[in-house]
């Protein structure tokens, strides 16, 4: 079966870039193909909603593309490519044989079997990474970090990502009702 993406909950200016169409802005419910960019402006954020249920948030000031829709519902395969800003990744269901991973221009967050937030900031290069619950995972060219519950990660990219800390009160905060009502 093929999979896809459903884009919903759509709040703000949410528009969307495929290899056919230009820039697009989105404000009904829209099923998408992998390869799709999504950018989010200032205050605004979208919910997309993967064929065999894992829930990426997309937040505000945000560009990420669906590089990598493939496997199927019970060995899913998803790569996003996040050029900057945040997103969120519910991943409830098991990933069988598949993976799930986040690219960023520093590294690549990986969701194990959980629920994780990817930031990158291009002003001061930065990756952001927090597990909520469960395993992620963060590798750059320099090394992997496994991560759990509650704990986060900043890596500039320069070296090894550094061991993960405790989520700290700004990230834990960002996992909020308002913006993953999920939690």
């Amino acid at each position: 079966a093929i999979r896809y993406a459903t884009l919903g909950e759509i709040k703000g200016t949410v528009q969307i870039k495929t290899a056919l169409v230009d820039w697009t802005t989105v404000t009904t419910e829209l099923t998408i193909p992998a390869g799709t960019m999504i950018l989010t402006s200032e205050n605004s954020s979208v919910k997309v909603t993967l064929t065999e249920g894992t829930i990426i948030r997309i937040g505000s000031q945000t560009q990420v593309t669906l590089t990598d829709l493939s496997g199927n519902t019970l060995n899913p395969v998803t790569k996003l490519t996040l050029d900057f800003g945040k997103v969120w990744s519910i991943v409830g269901n098991s990933l069988g044989a598949g993976k799930y991973e986040v690219d960023t221009p520093l590294g690549t967050a990986s969701v194990l079997d959980s629920w994780m937030s990817a930031e990158h900031n291009t002003t001061v290069p930065l990756d952001i990474i927090t597990c909520l619950d469960g395993h992620c995972r963060y590798t750059n060219s320099f090394g992997v970090q496994d991560l759990f519950d509650n704990q986060q990660l900043q890596s500039d990219g320069t070296g090894a990502p550094p061991a993960p800390g405790a989520m700290d009160a700004n990230q834990a905060a960002d996992w909020n009702l308002t913006k993953v009502p999920e939690v």
